[in-house]
């Protein structure tokens, strides 16, 4: 529209300029073609009808008079228009010559003075005539000039504007190469992307299998993490029933070291009672013999009593020891639950982008497909989806990396659980076997 507008802007003086040389063009045309009527239609005297003239005013002055004024009459016709003045004067003097010859009419000077008079305005008339050609001449010369004039401008004006035309073609055309040009580049982005996109799919095709199957691992350890989370609470009422076993057990052993202080005490007052009575007399042997059983028996008891003490203690030591191993190895198991429920939420995620992904190339072929018919006005921002397919890549490599260092440390914590576990069994077996040798003792 713009182009348009200054097109119309530009024209329009051309057009004013031309229209008023056409104006005047057609004014002087018409003017020579009036012109050129008038002198058609005139016709100027011959010599014969000049000799004619002078030989009647010979023979009569009245038909001489009348052919003086006819004569003067067809003489000043042709020449009104351009120089009335001077033929109205010769008329003047005409008449005032025709009024002296009427006044004496046989005079023949005078005749002859007016014949001559006659040649001398007739060849003044002739030269007039010559002049006002030569002028009539020079305006048909000036009229065609200026048409020459205005037919020039005309020209000058379609030049310039042909001159503007070729140049606005021309920078249509190199807009047009200009528009080749970046449809081509597209072109070769589009079958770059084309490329790369199948290369990320297969990619993404690749790493959700990767992704499926180390799922598969992580919901297979999450529910041996979880049976072994069972396990452990298991074992952890366990540990409570037998914690509450061993309190009840010190109490017990508190109320035996109690019994035993208070037989030790008893035996002492046995043995006071002994001396006394073997200082007193000697026919008590059989009250004596009774007391030493008592006494050996309660020696015996108390032996028994202490290896018992000792038994449970180490047991109750041990309880304490696997206890504090399961509750570390308990909370080590809910890290890790965490750390794997962390990881399978970022797994999702990562497969929802894939998903994601491939529902853009899905979208990015089809509209691959429709803008391969159609002309792009612009480049299409490529370098940002590379730039984000490369991210993702990126993301995709860090996620994997990171699932082998989960691999990893859940090697490790297995080797490490095998190895508590199994130093467990050792302290188990050492103290079932300490429990037997002092039971057999």
């Amino acid at each position: 529209m713009e182009n348009s507008t200054s097109k119309t802007e530009m024209v329009r003086p051309l057009f004013l300029k031309a229209g008023i040389s056409l104006v005047l063009s057609v004014a002087a045309f018409v003017s020579a073609k009036i012109i050129s009527r008038r002198y058609i239609r005139y016709k100027p005297p011959t010599l014969e009808t000049k000799v004619s003239a002078t030989e009647t005013i010979d023979s009569n002055e009245d038909s001489n008079n009348e052919s003086i004024q006819t004569s003067l009459n067809c003489a000043s016709s042709p020449i009104e228009d351009l120089g009335e003045h001077t033929i109205t004067g010769y008329q003047s003097t005409v008449h005032k010559e025709s009024s002296d010859v009427a006044g004496d009419v046989t005079n023949k000077d005078d005749a002859l003075n007016l014949r001559e008079k006659l040649e001398e305005l007739q060849n003044r008339e002739l030269e007039l005539e010559k002049q006002f050609l030569c002028y009539y001449s020079i305006k048909e010369q000036e009229s065609a000039l200026i048409e020459l004039k205005n037919k020039l401008l005309m020209e000058i004006a379609k030049v310039d504007f042909l001159d503007r035309e070729l140049s606005s073609m021309e920078a249509e055309r190199q807009r047009f190469e200009n528009l080749v040009m970046d449809h081509l580049k597209v072109l070769e982005h589009l079958e770059f992307a084309k490329e790369e996109n199948g290369s990320l799919v297969r990619k993404v095709k690749r790493l959700s299998r990767k992704t499926k199957r180390q799922l598969y691992v992580i919901r297979e350890k999450n529910s041996k993490i979880e049976a072994t989370e069972a396990e452990m609470l298991m074992c952890r009422d366990v540990l409570e029933a037998r914690n509450n076993e061993i309190k009840n057990l010190e109490d017990g052993v508190r109320k035996m070291e109690a019994i035993v202080r208070q037989l030790q005490e008893e035996s002492l007052q046995h043995l006071l009672t002994n001396q006394s009575l073997e200082e007193s007399s000697s026919t008590s042997t059989i009250g004596e013999l009774m007391t030493k059983e008592d006494y050996n028996h309660l020696k015996a008891e108390l032996e028994q009593l202490q290896r018992d003490r000792a038994a449970k203690m180490t047991e109750l030591s041990y309880l304490r020891w696997t206890n504090a191993c399961l509750r570390h190895e308990l909370m080590r198991n809910r890290e890790q639950k965490q750390q794997i429920e962390e990881h399978i939420n970022h797994l999702e995620l990562e497969l929802e982008q894939s998903r994601e992904i491939e529902d853009c190339e899905r979208r990015l072929s089809s509209s691959v497909s429709d803008q391969s018919q159609i002309v792009p006005c612009s480049g299409v921002a490529t370098n940002e989806s590379h730039s984000r397919r490369k991210k993702l890549l990126q993301k995709l490599k860090k996620w994997v990396d990171g699932s082998d260092i989960v691999k990893h440390k859940l090697n490790e914590k297995a080797k490490h659980e095998n190895f508590c576990f199994g130093t467990l069994s050792v302290s188990e077996e050492q103290l079932t076997h300490g429990g037997r040798s002092c039971s057999s003792a």
